[in-house]
């Protein structure tokens, strides 16, 4: 459901913000994002721009965002670059 994801990614932000050293960073990238949808072991994330989705595929952002989701979770899931919309 979507109060499910919401909640989801509300956890998650909350851990990436606090080992994000930049919060330029996360503001710009992810304070606006949100988790669309979890579709079998993907992880579907809403990101503002294409300028977004490109620095989170290329950054340590990327790690840490499927590290998170699979902890606050408890089940891998899996972000792929494709999975950034």
């Amino acid at each position: 459901s979507n109060l499910k994801l919401q909640d989801i990614w509300s956890s998650v932000l909350d851990k990436i913000e606090e080992r994000v050293d930049d919060s330029m960073i996360f503001n710009t990238f992810l304070s606006d994002s949100k988790l669309a949808a979890i579709d079998k072991d993907t992880a579907i994330v809403l990101v503002n721009s294409s300028y977004a989705k490109e620095f989170i595929n290329s950054s340590f952002l990327f790690e840490l965002i499927q590290n998170t989701i699979s902890k606050v979770t408890e089940t891998n899931f899996k972000l792929s670059p494709n999975s950034l919309i």
